[in-house]
């Protein structure tokens, strides 16, 4: 009996798995999307009003889809909702005639609604009696004040750092008075609390326009410079009535008297002028003709005007040369040039040499000094010294020689002018007869 049992069970268990894995699979459920939390549920309907339309006004452009359908969360009323419609255009219809329904309501008749009468106190009407007040011991009690805030606020932003409200103490610290922005040099930060891209200090107020840099004033007119004061013993030169005493007189070389022209020469001079007026006249007429006239074009009107009136450009060079010798003639005879005398000459040469040797005795010094030892430096230095002492002497006299030799030209003795005095008189002396051998005695 057990072992029928056994073997029926095994029997059966076998059948099972067979029919299981003939059987064809079950389809799975799709996995349902994820719940929107509660922070993610504010989101639905934000863009749509109390009738499900889509509200008016830019949206933002970012896009949030929580339950995964494709749809905006803000433009829908719930996970899975279809989305928001606009609101349509209502169409207002009016009549145009009367016969259309279009007549005007009558007025001036009984009220079609006819409210009741209100009743009078006596008649039940009366006024409600006011309730009491609760005492304290009855539920009146005052609010407990001391306590810690139920609403704490967040601490208030230090002026600069931001903030809703803008910090009136930093607007206009860089204007004064007038509005204008102040001299001297600024903080590189910037503060700017109401938004309006301008910092507060240069505005007087939020919103205010900036502050402008004071116009610069013209400058004055300079001045003309005060007169220098007159030196001792010479007129003011600052006068205008030509008055000069007082100054020496300055002797300049008189100019030669120019001789008058023969009558020949200047009918000659005439003759000239007129005829080159002519000729210049005859070729400016030529040129003008010519509309817009070019180079080349100007060129050979001016050569073909020289070939044709070559005899009368002749004429006026042999003219010009006959008035030149004419004119040389006439000038008047230039005073001949002092002469230098020969001693001054000889002097000259001299001095000439004694310099030369100075500049050589220089670079021979030079070059010594350069191969020399420190010891052999100091005799070079001290021989230098005493040949060049003696060169300068020489030249001075030499130069003396020369002072002396020259002819000075005669001139007219200028008076020598009194000395001003302008020392204060001498203190006068004390009386010495007053003074007597009396003494004051001394036991006094």
């Amino acid at each position: 009996m057990k072992k029928t049992k056994i073997l029926t069970l095994v029997a059966s268990a076998a059948f099972v798995n067979w029919v299981v894995a003939e059987s064809p699979p079950k389809p799975t459920k799709p996995e349902r999307p994820e719940k929107p939390s509660e922070e993610k549920k504010g989101v639905f309907g934000e863009w749509l009003d109390k009738e499900g339309f889509i509200t008016d006004g830019p949206k933002i452009k970012n896009w949030i889809d929580t339950d995964g359908d494709r749809i905006d969360d803000r433009m829908q009323k719930g996970p899975g909702a279809p989305i928001g419609e606009n609101r349509p255009d209502k169409e207002i219809l009016r009549p145009n005639k009367p016969d259309q329904g279009g007549e005007k309501p009558e007025t001036g008749g009984p009220d079609p609604r006819p409210f009741p009468p209100k009743p009078k106190p006596e008649e039940g009407g009366e006024k409600p009696e006011p309730k009491p007040r609760p005492k304290p011991g009855e539920g009146g009690e005052k609010p407990v004040i001391g306590g810690p805030d139920p609403r704490p606020y967040l601490p208030k932003p230090k002026p600069g750092e931001g903030g809703n409200k803008p910090d009136k103490d930093l607007f206009g610290s860089w204007l004064d008075k007038d509005g204008y922005i102040t001299d001297g040099p600024k903080i590189e930060n910037w503060i700017d609390t109401d938004g309006d891209n301008i910092d507060d200090r240069k505005q007087k107020g939020p919103g205010l326009p900036k502050g402008e840099n004071r116009p610069q004033k013209p400058k004055p007119r300079p001045l003309p410079p005060k007169p220098k004061p007159a030196k001792p013993g010479i007129v003011d030169s600052n006068k205008t009535d030509g008055s000069s005493t007082g100054r020496p007189e300055i002797k300049r070389p008189t100019r030669p008297a120019r001789p008058e022209l023969s009558d020949d020469l200047k009918g000659q001079l005439d003759s000239y002028k007129k005829e080159h007026d002519d000729l210049r006249k005859a070729l400016h007429e030529k040129l003008k003709a010519l509309k817009n006239p070019t180079r080349d074009q100007v060129k050979k009107i001016t050569k073909e005007f020289h070939d044709t009136n070559k005899d009368r450009f002749d004429a006026q060079k042999e003219l010009a040369k006959s008035l030149k010798d004419g004119l040389k003639a006439a000038r008047p005879e230039r005073p001949a040039k002092p002469v230098v005398p020969e001693k001054v000459l000889e002097l000259r040469a001299a001095h000439d040499k004694v310099l030369k040797s100075v500049s050589e005795s220089k670079r021979e010094f030079m070059s010594a000094l350069s191969k020399a030892s420190k010891e052999e430096r100091k005799d070079l230095l001290d021989g230098f010294r005493e040949q060049q002492k003696k060169l300068q002497e020489e030249m001075k006299n030499i130069q003396r020689q020369i002072r002396e030799s020259i002819d000075k030209p005669k001139t007219d003795v200028i008076a020598e002018k009194p000395r001003v005095e302008r020392r204060p008189p001498p203190r006068p002396r004390p009386d010495v007869s007053s003074k007597t051998d009396d003494r004051r005695p001394a036991g006094r």
